[in-house]
């Protein structure tokens, strides 16, 4: 009988106890030493905050030129005549018979006349090409002479053959040779065999060579060969 009531007595302070605990927990209140429960909060923590994103702003550098190289306006060349010492075989004093030959070579004519749609070009070789067009009905042409200092003082020439070394393509090219000589000139015939054409027996009065084109042809003087014969 005791036993039970002490049982009973137990039980009620413990219902007791934790009855107040709860209490004090809900209201935060309690004696000292007694720790109120609290449930945490959920964190608050902030979301960083972001800057916008601009775009990058435009560049104002001037933009470079390509690296292809632009291709310059061709000058018009202006043919520039040029004599230079005469490749020559000297014929000694008092000799009689024996044959002077020079040579002269095609970018070394002594005198020109071109039109305004043709070229006179000088190549790196010693020739030198005429090209003409339809647009020229005028001739453009090409003087040589025999360079002077190239007969002996006190002597004449007797005789005087020419070539004219090189090639012709196009509507109308002929080449003449010294006054006198046989023939006079070919026009709009190819080259002998050699790629010359060949004038003969001239008296050497005369000593000029002349090479023309007209419209749209083309000629190429590799070198004139006069050979002589003194008297």
């Amino acid at each position: 009988m005791i036993r039970q009531a002490l049982l009973l007595v137990g039980t009620f302070v413990v219902t007791l106890a934790v009855l107040l605990g709860g209490y004090l927990a809900l209201t935060g209140g309690g004696p000292s030493g007694v720790a109120a429960i609290v449930s945490p909060s959920p964190s608050s923590s902030a979301a960083p905050s972001r800057s916008p994103r601009t775009s990058p702003a435009p560049s104002t550098r001037p933009s470079t030129p390509s690296d292809a190289p632009s291709v310059a306006p061709s000058a018009s060349w202006t043919p520039v005549p040029i004599m230079s010492a005469p490749v020559a075989t000297p014929v000694p004093a008092g000799s009689s018979g024996a044959a002077t030959v020079v040579i002269v070579p095609g970018a070394q004519f002594t005198a020109y006349d071109t039109q305004p749609h043709s070229t006179i070009a000088k190549l790196s070789s010693g020739s030198v090409v005429l090209t003409g067009t339809n647009d020229d009905s005028n001739p453009t042409t090409l003087l040589f002479e025999l360079p002077k200092g190239s007969v002996p003082a006190g002597h004449q020439i007797a005789r005087l053959d020419t070539v004219i070394c090189g090639k012709g393509d196009g509507y109308f090219w002929e080449v003449y040779g010294p006054d006198g000589s046989d023939p006079q000139e070919y026009e709009a015939q190819p080259p002998a065999s050699d790629g010359c054409w060949h004038f003969s027996r001239a008296p050497g009065t005369d000593t000029s060579v002349h090479a023309d084109i007209q419209l749209a042809s083309s000629l190429r003087i590799d070198k004139v060969v006069y050979t002589f014969w003194l008297n």
